[in-house]
């Protein structure tokens, strides 16, 4: 199955002209095994970014998403779907290689790096739908965001969106 995620980092927007007189940006499709795990050209100031993306995924109960690069050892396991009056949520279980992830006011955690996470229907409202984990000092930046953009309690399927930016200047 081929899917295609949008670039979110571009050195030189790219202007479409419609027959309107208005001009809109075009974000260019990227194949998602062509972002990992290839390196950019550095900026002006030195900074290289090594990871940008964000993208769509369905997980069953039970099983598990691994981030496709060697280097990292993310996994978001999916552990149960909830459904309570008013609320639908999945419980997310997310390993990180030693880091913690945070869950916004709407996210209850549940143990160490586990949340259960309601539905978020946009971006727009993901900050406290979403759980998360960022670090950052004068030579990195570095994070990660995780939603729950559907469940389908039918197929016991959790969709989920990741946005992840890994950034770093050498000395």
């Amino acid at each position: 199955m081929h899917r295609a995620i949008e670039v979110l980092v571009q050195k030189t927007p790219q202007v479409a002209m419609p027959a309107v007189s208005e001009t809109e940006l075009v974000k260019s499709k990227v194949p998602f095994a062509d972002l990992f795990p290839k390196p950019s050209g550095a900026t002006e100031d030195g900074w290289r970014i090594t990871e940008v993306y964000i993208v769509d995924v369905r997980v069953k109960v039970g099983s598990y998403w691994d981030e496709p690069t060697t280097k990292s050892k993310m996994r978001i396991s999916v552990v149960a779907i909830h459904e309570e009056p008013g609320r639908r949520s999945a419980e997310l279980a997310v390993r990180t290689g030693g880091s913690l992830v945070y869950g916004g006011k709407q996210s209850d955690q549940v143990g160490t790096n586990r949340y259960t996470v309601t539905i978020s229907g946009s971006g727009f409202d993901a900050e406290e739908r979403s759980i998360h984990q960022f670090s950052f000092d004068d030579h990195h930046i570095h994070f990660f965001a995780i939603r729950v953009d559907g469940l389908d309690t039918a197929l016991r399927e959790v969709a989920l969106q990741i946005a992840k930016l890994r950034v770093w200047r050498p000395d």
